[in-house]
């Protein structure tokens, strides 16, 4: 099962740990990453991570509201952990590409964890199912 990592750096401590071990196995030099199971917890470690972003990119506050706005309401919906598993697989996608906009959803993510044939595609703006 993937692991929800919540420290903005993880990505780049996991890489250094992997190429250069020697320098990161002491226990001073070894950091521990958070996993994040809960919905709750999610946000509350969402909420500080975007608090700490926002204070140097101001301009990105509206689409890191969306973004967890779309975690919190597919968790609600559909249950189960495809909320995390989106998270974990969405935060590996933007630290490999840091343009990448947290306002808008990856439609191969989106429809891999959310939408069941089924399930009527969201309106393209608001992502609501309930209008076109």
């Amino acid at each position: 099962m993937a692991e929800l990592r919540m420290l903005p750096d993880n990505v780049e401590l996991r890489r250094r740990e992997e190429t250069e071990p020697a320098l990161y196995t002491s226990a001073v030099n070894r950091r521990r990453s958070r996993q994040v199971t809960h919905l709750l917890t999610c946000v509350q470690c969402f909420t500080t991570y975007a608090a700490v972003l926002v204070e140097k990119h101001p301009d990105k506050i509206r689409d890191l509201l969306a973004y967890m706005r779309l975690v919190v309401r597919e968790a609600q919906r559909h249950g189960g952990d495809g909320w995390r598993q989106y998270d974990v697989m969405f935060r590996r996608h933007a630290a490999s590409h840091r343009s990448l906009c947290w306002g808008q959803p990856l439609p191969s993510l989106y429809t891999s964890f959310f939408i069941s044939p089924a399930a009527p595609a969201p309106c393209e703006h608001c992502l609501e199912g309930d209008h076109v």
